[in-house]
Order: C-alpha cells, then structure tokens, then sequence
C-alpha cells in the first residue's frame, strides 16, 4: 500500500492562481456597474460552456463553484486521488451526489464492469444529476437522501448556494438559521430518507464489496456511516467531507466523526483539498501524509480555534 498520498507536486501554484482569480472576482463585485455586467457575462459564459461541456449546473449556485464544476477543476487533489483509486470493476457508492461532478467521473473510471450508486435528496439537484448522467448505464440515481431511519425529513437548501442543502434536525432548527446566515433565505422540501445499507441489499450489493463511498452531507456524515448497519465491513475506503461548522449544528464534533470512522474498522487517513474562508486554499500542515486516528486528531487540534469555512475532504482506509 502506499505510504502517500498521490498529490501533483505543481498543487501549491495551482491553489495561488485560483486564490488570485476569486480576489479578482470579489474586486469587480464591489462596483455596482462592474457587478450587473460581470454577472451578465459570467450567465453567457456559463451557459455556453455548459453546452460544450454536456455539464450542466444550478443558476443558483455561485458563477465560481459551477464553472469549476464545468471545467473538471473542483477538488483537484480529490479528483486525481480518485483517479488513482478506482479502476474497471469497481463498486462505488456516493452520497450527496449534488448534480453530478463526482458521480460522472466514478462512472468513467470503472467502466462497464462496474456499478456506481448515487443519492441526491434535492429535486432540482437531482434532475440535473439524471441529465448529466443520461448516458450512463452503469449507474443507478436514487432520489433519497440517507440517514440512520427510515421516513420523511425537512431538507433545507440555502437560495444561494444548494451545495450547502441538508436535512434538519431531528432536536431543533438551528441548523437552519445557520444556513440563513450564509444565504439569506431557504427553500424547504420534504425528502424521502433511508438507511444505506438497506438500500444497497434491495439493489443486489448487499454481498458485495464496496471499492469507495463517498459521503458529503453538509454534517450528516456520521447518519450516514451509522446507515451503513450489517454492511459497513463491506466498504473498503472512505472519501467524507469535514467541515466542523456542520458537524456542530448536527450536535457532533470532529472527534465524532473519526471515533465513527474508527469504530468501522478504518486504520489510516489523509486529508485533501483544505480550504476555509471564501474557499481559498489552507495551508493545512503534513498535506500528503497519512495518519493513525490520534495523530490525524492532533494534526487537527492544532488547527483550533478553526478557520472560518474549513473544509476538508477526509480519506479513510483500512
């Protein structure tokens, strides 16, 4: 097994220039004039690559995220860990499939051999998910959402920004307002939620091995991992987000998270793609290593108090 992570060593320029655009970007928002034509060019733009690309995105996400989403430069360390990862053949599960950036490229990778399931709770999330996954026939769409129960939950999804949708929780709303807080409104539906491992039996990978699932559930990660019952000896790796913010208004803690990952047999973790603030790149110590479970803790402790924003994407292995 290898003792690092494959990471491109021309990582650090690529996280400068993209630093340098969004600052360009945030410049020209700041002029009333240079805004209206900005987002009327970013539209056009948008909209033509996304014919190119057979890609398409939200209008209500932000012109930044979906044209990384677009162009194949969102989570690039992610991206090319995967790559390295998966092969024909393999069996991947990916929760919180949002319109697909993941879930294409999973299909790709392990060909008309393998078998990708993907879950997306959100309605319009999920239809663009089915459009840009029309000629796949090796995945199966799911429009649930996945949870340790079984019934209906209130799902949130901020009016800017349905990256950041989720399902409320079950002791309360703050969840809610802290979603209010970053996009100034939210839309509500009622979704369908189901435990994974249920799920995985009625479709015929109950008795098999799980290559990768990934999970990014805006803090639900560990409902997620708990979903798993009977069939969590059969995932091989994990690729979670953590995001601390997320994991409070769930009632959990980081140390949550990786005490769930341990209790599931997971040994080993790495972590990709860092960023905080407005999405800017964190300089996080060790990138490329991996760690037990106490030192991955340590290497995270010393982070405190956390960066407004922090998100990491979280590799666990056996």
């Amino acid at each position: 097994m290898d003792s690092k992570l494959k990471l491109h060593p021309a990582q650090a320029l690529t996280d400068r220039f993209l630093g340098f655009v969004k600052g360009v970007h945030r410049a020209l928002r700041r002029s009333p004039r240079a805004k209206g034509l900005l987002y009327r060019l970013e539209g056009q733009v948008l909209s033509l690559l996304e014919r190119q690309r057979d890609f398409y995105t939200s209008k209500n996400d932000y012109p930044y995220f979906r044209l990384s989403l677009i162009q194949g430069t969102f989570e690039p360390e992610t991206v090319r860990y995967l790559r390295s990862r998966l092969g024909p053949g393999a069996r991947v599960v990916d929760v919180g499939a949002h319109v697909g950036y993941y879930t294409r490229l999973f299909s790709d990778l392990v060909g008309p051999e393998g078998k990708v399931i993907a879950f997306e709770p959100e309605p319009t999330n999920y239809a663009l998910l089915s459009r840009n996954l029309r000629r796949a026939r090796n995945v199966l769409l799911l429009n649930l959402a996945v949870a340790h129960l079984e019934g209906h939950l209130d799902f949130f999804v901020p009016s800017k920004g349905t990256r950041w949708s989720r399902l409320s929780l079950e002791q309360g709303q703050q969840v809610d307002e802290l979603l209010k807080e970053k996009s100034g409104g939210l839309i509500h539906h009622r979704v369908q939620v189901r435990p994974l491992g249920r799920v995985l039996q009625e479709h015929g990978l109950g008795q098999y091995p799980i290559d990768l699932l990934k999970i990014d559930v805006e803090g639900a990660e560990i409902w997620v991992l708990q979903s798993l019952g009977e069939l969590s000896n059969q995932v091989k790796e994990v690729v979670c987000e953590l995001a601390p913010e997320n994991l409070r208004a769930f009632g959990y803690g980081v140390e949550d998270l990786f005490l769930s990952l341990h209790g599931l047999g997971f040994q080993r973790y790495g972590f990709l793609d860092p960023v905080a603030g407005e999405g800017e790149p964190y300089p996080l110590p060790s990138r490329g290593e991996w760690f037990g479970m106490d030192e991955a803790l340590d290497l995270l402790r010393s982070l405190q108090p956390w960066p407004k924003g922090l998100v990491i994407n979280v590799v666990a292995q056996r």
